[in-house]
């Protein structure tokens, strides 16, 4: 049952805002991308509108989740399929959209920095081991009946005190420690390509009032690198911390720790979907372009949006 009612309170609000916000910031960007996919259909944004549509049903998920745990704390210890079905798509689509967007920085680390276009194949086989690999292990736990309410009650996962439930939560672990390195590893790569990049063009440029734009160009596009990898880390990183924790330790998290690392988890739809149109620049034009009538230059792709 539930031991902190005011945490529960506080961590239903805040999934039930991020879930409505989500859902409006999504939605405009999936209309605003119609007329590239028509246009344009490149492999980057295919895995950006996948993981737009995983961010829109995890949305869902934490504004329903949200009004329910707010208006009956309870409400998953009372019904325990909505609890198991939760744990389904809800779960599966916060982990998803955290792994997919380190596929996406590794196929611009690949492009980028080594030159090399993956064949879309590879990238939707990725996808589907990831998505298989979780349903496999949660229809396992649904077997077992070892998926419950957390302490919190705002969302169900497998208690590590189930053998599964410590197979889960390390197979969780594993792909949040990978999935950060992944896109911390492909920024500082692709920064890294940046400025070599820009040493050359000063090497050989022979205008040096365009190539003072050239380097303003490039200094959004640090900004871009810093931002992706900032808030990436910050909404992933005391998740991973806690999972390693009880990993080490064999002791579950405080409530107040299982607060702010779902808080911060749960912000990954909204997050991500915002980092989207900064890793696609012809996304973040589209979008701009139509909804705050800004004008983009898409001379460049791997350039800033701005």
């Amino acid at each position: 049952m539930i031991t902190d009612p005011e945490y529960t309170f506080i961590l239903s609000i805040i999934n039930l805002f991020i879930g409505l916000l989500g859902i409006v910031v999504i939605s405009l960007i999936l209309i605003s991308t119609r007329s590239i996919l028509k246009e344009n259909s490149t492999t980057n944004l295919r895995l950006v509108i996948i993981v737009l549509i995983v961010d829109f049903i995890t949305c869902w998920t934490l504004l329903l989740g949200g009004l329910s745990t707010a208006i009956k704390p309870d409400f998953f210890f009372e019904f325990p399929k909505i609890c198991v079905l939760g744990h389904f798509i809800a779960g599966g689509s916060t982990f998803c959209s955290i792994w997919f967007l380190a596929l996406i920085s590794f196929e611009r680390f690949c492009l980028i920095c080594l030159d090399y276009k993956v064949s879309n194949s590879v990238w939707y086989t990725m996808i589907a081991s990831l998505l298989s690999l979780y349903c496999g292990m949660g229809i396992y736990s649904l077997f077992k009946n070892s998926i419950e309410p957390v302490t919190l009650g705002v969302y169900c996962f497998v208690s590590p005190e189930h053998s599964e439930g410590l197979i889960i939560l390390f197979m969780v672990c594993i792909l949040n420690c990978i999935s950060l390195l992944t896109v911390l590893i492909s920024y500082l790569g692709i920064g890294y390509i940046t400025l070599s990049f820009t040493k050359q063009q000063y090497k050989f440029s022979e205008n040096k009032r365009e190539f003072t734009q050239f380097k303003k160009t490039l200094y959004l596009a640090f900004i871009k690198i810093f931002l992706i990898v900032t808030f990436y880390l910050i909404t992933n990183s005391f998740e991973t911390y806690l999972e390693l924790l009880e990993l080490i330790k064999k002791s579950n998290r405080s409530h107040k720790a299982d607060l702010i690392a779902a808080a911060l988890t749960n912000s990954n739809p909204l997050v991500n979907a915002l980092l989207l149109l900064l890793i696609n620049k012809d996304v973040g034009v589209k979008f701009l372009e139509r909804f705050a009538g800004i004008r983009g230059n898409r001379s460049s792709r791997n350039s800033p949006i701005f």
